[in-house]
This record gives C-alpha cells, structure tokens and sequence, in this order.
C-alpha cells in the first residue's frame, strides 16, 4: 500500500485538532481489525488504516511512518528558507502565510518527533 506523506501530515494534524488530549501514541504493524466504533474521534475516512484513537490513544500504522516522516522531515527543513523570504519581503503580502507556515511546520515537527524511531526509547 503506498500513502502520501503530504495527506497523512495533514490527517495526523486533523486528528490532534480533533482530540487536543491526546496523550499516547503506539506505532503498530496494521490498524486492520481495530473497531472504528471504538473510537472516540472520526477515524479518516481517506487513510482508515494509517490511524486509530481512542480514549485520547493514538495507533500509528508502520506502513505509514516512512511516508509520513518523509513529508514532515521535508517540511521542517523547508520552513528557514521560508521564514527568511518572508521576513526580507517588507511589502506585508505575506504576512498571513508566513503565520501558516509556522503553524504547518509545527504540525510537521510534532509528525518527526512522534514517528522518530528514538522516540519510543526517550
């Protein structure tokens, strides 16, 4: 199965605007088989098997991880180059974006840390 990091980026920051407590994350070979009744926020109906909650308890599919990390980690790197157009454009056009911007390298820096291999030893 081949998933887009770019939309599983932004379904991940779906589901964190959708339950804000969330407060465990597990990376597990397959979401396939957990009840979607179970969950306590709407499961994406674009990758149902790349994330499950429940009661404030994220699963992440390992298939999922690589693309995900991708896409974040690129993201991430991304945001300086960014950052500096916009500081250095003293016209004020952007001044919106440069706030999406962060915010959307915010969600892909949470997405590093939470599928970084480290992680689960920290």
């Amino acid at each position: 199965m081949s998933w887009d990091g770019d939309n599983l980026l932004h379904e991940l920051s779906r589901l964190y605007s959708a339950d804000a407590r969330i407060d465990e994350i597990a990376m597990l070979p397959s979401t396939d088989g957990l009840d979607g009744t179970m969950s306590t926020t709407p499961i994406s109906s674009v990758f149902p098997q790349a994330f499950f909650v429940f009661e404030h308890k994220l699963a992440i599919a390992l298939p999922a991880v690589k693309p995900l990390y991708k896409a974040a980690i690129h993201l991430v790197l991304s945001v300086p180059s960014r950052t500096s157009t916009t500081i250095s454009n003293s016209s004020g056009e952007r001044g919106g974006e440069a706030a999406e911007d962060l915010e959307v390298a915010a969600a892909a820096a949470r997405a590093v840390v939470l599928v970084n291999g480290e992680h689960a030893t920290a």
